[in-house]
């Protein structure tokens, strides 16, 4: 037997029955891998391995779009509530109870409107909001927006939708019965209850603050002359001729269809701090009937409602989010 071997070769001569016989061996060749040196390694494989290092934490952040980035840029930048960290980092999630949430995050505007809740987090002069709904004391939806740009913490597309229209439909029925409590005040107060038409507007010259000549924008206000053409609480004449300017009144406005108007004698029954005396405000037929519809039960819930949502409404008017 006889053996020779080279680098990537190697044979066997042998005999077999006194008949010669030959076995090459073929050693395959190095892959391309193998071949590159340690170095060349290093600077192939890491770029590769950084690359889930990279997307991992987008993913668990939920960054899917450049709003996003945006977004959590703003955030880190300090003008958020601090609870958009532990949404981000997933300490407070989907299926968290609103009791958990809000004994670590007490929110600036809590609203319960059953079965939903919407905690509010935002900071006063600024544009930054936050908002986490919850649907049977449960959170099923939260989102943080600031100069047009939002970012979803958790919930679905059709869940967001949900969250704004119920909320949506809560406020414009709590702004609705904050019209008709103007009813109520009007008429356990003893005030003026009339229907009315517009008879005669005049345009007062208004001064304007800039001194710009011709050039200078023109400003008017207006006085409007009313008719009364039907009373409905109080002791008006009809056909009675009352005449207003515009900042004594709420609701009423030139080329306004018949309203059902109510004459308050002092405007701080309704208006806190008002300080012009008399006030007119204008309500819809719809809303006047509504109210007179409710039995004096419902007038107690109703007026326990509009008390409660009191302070939830100045909150969203000072922070400018009606």
């Amino acid at each position: 037997m006889k053996v020779s071997a080279a680098w990537n070769r190697a044979s066997i001569e042998f005999s077999v029955g006194g008949r010669a016989r030959k076995m090459s061996l073929r050693r395959s060749r190095p892959s391309g891998w193998r071949r590159l040196s340690k170095p060349a390694l290093l600077w192939v494989g890491l770029p590769i391995l950084a690359i889930p290092a990279i997307v991992l934490p987008f993913v668990f952040l939920g960054v899917g779009s450049p709003a996003d980035i945006v977004a959590f840029h703003r955030m880190s930048k300090g003008g958020f509530h601090p609870i958009w960290k532990d949404l981000a980092l997933r300490r407070i999630k989907k299926g968290d109870t609103v009791e958990s949430v809000v004994k670590i995050h007490p929110p600036l505007i809590r609203e319960d409107y059953p079965p939903y809740t919407r905690l509010y987090y935002g900071r006063s002069g600024t544009f930054d909001r936050l908002a986490v709904f919850a649907k049977e004391g449960r959170l099923f939806f939260a989102i943080a927006g600031s100069h047009g740009q939002e970012h979803r913490f958790f919930g679905s597309s059709a869940e967001e939708t949900l969250a704004y229209e119920e909320h949506w439909a809560y406020t414009m029925q709590r702004f609705f019965e904050q019209k008709a409590y103007r009813v109520h005040l009007a008429i356990t107060h003893s005030q003026d209850v009339f229907r009315a038409r517009v008879v005669n507007r005049t345009d007062i010259p208004f001064p304007s603050m800039y001194d710009g000549g011709d050039l200078a924008p023109k400003y008017t206000r207006w006085e409007l002359t009313i008719k009364v053409t039907e009373v409905l609480r109080g002791d008006l004449a009809l056909g009675a001729m009352l005449k207003f300017k515009d900042e004594s009144c709420r609701g009423v406005y030139p080329g306004a269809p018949d309203l059902v108007l109510l004459r308050f004698e002092d405007g701080q029954l309704v208006i806190p701090g008002y300080e012009r005396g008399e006030l007119y405000i204008g309500v819809s037929q719809e809303t006047y009937d509504w109210y007179c519809s409710l039995t004096a039960e419902e007038v107690q819930q109703f007026e326990a409602r509009v008390k409660a949502f009191e302070p939830i409404f100045l909150a969203r008017r000072r922070e400018l989010i009606i």
